[in-house]
């Protein structure tokens, strides 16, 4: 995050990041819980439409141009974590017996 988002600035070299990075850190360790919640389900027998839902969630969670302090402060995170949770409920008949 040091050199991607804040290109090598850290909070220790300018105390005034500090705000600013915990909030980007917030922001991208909830990504990557997602991420890793997708990734598991990855591995369960999905059906078409499963599958297809999950791949566009985990694009919306790692676009294909790099974080940035202000892209990571317009993610709509409530909306894609309510997403995720939606889906991954959706797969609880992959556990019933």
């Amino acid at each position: 995050m040091t050199q991607e988002v804040f290109h090598g600035h850290t909070w220790q070299d300018d105390p005034g990041l500090t705000e600013r990075m915990g909030e980007a850190l917030s922001v991208l360790r909830q990504i990557h819980e997602k991420l890793l919640l997708l990734a598991a389900a990855e591995k369960l027998p999905l059906g078409v439409g499963e599958r297809q839902a999950l791949v566009e969630l985990q694009m919306q969670l790692a676009p294909q141009s790099a974080w940035t302090e202000s892209r990571l402060k317009a993610f709509p995170l409530v909306e894609i974590s309510r997403k995720v949770s939606d889906f991954l409920t959706g797969l609880r008949r992959h556990f019933e017996r």
